[in-house]
């Protein structure tokens, strides 16, 4: 637990922004492709940003499979994607396609929130 609280006071603390990244850009990194056509903000690195990504992206995995061996369950069920058409209405639907960094997200955030609890 120390680990995790760890975690939260970095990320609460002292994480500030150095790009905007969408979850394809995480994606990208994780596939080992690189963030090329991403702003980054003076004083940072591609580098040490793409290297962030990859550190998280280990880490997440080690506390997703901490959660389910303590009993965690998986409520991983299809979504729906919907595209729109110019009116804002349905045009046509698909599965939504869940990749690893929106896994890596969501392990990041459920420990954030975990680590709240004991603050």
């Amino acid at each position: 637990m120390l680990f995790i609280f760890s975690l939260w006071i970095v990320s609460n603390r002292l994480c500030s922004s150095a790009a905007k990244l969408a979850y394809a850009h995480a994606q990208k990194v994780i596939d080992g492709q690189g963030l090329n056509d991403v702003q980054i903000d003076a004083g940072h690195k591609v580098v040490d940003i793409e290297n962030d990504i990859k550190i998280l992206q280990s880490i997440a995995k080690k506390l997703r499979n901490q959660r389910f061996q303590n009993g965690a369950l998986s409520l991983d069920s299809p979504s729906l994607s919907f595209k729109l058409d110019e009116n804002g209405l349905p045009a046509d639907c698909g599965q939504y396609e869940r990749t690893e960094a929106n896994t890596l997200i969501e392990e990041v955030c459920l420990s954030r929130n975990s680590c709240s609890l004991y603050v």
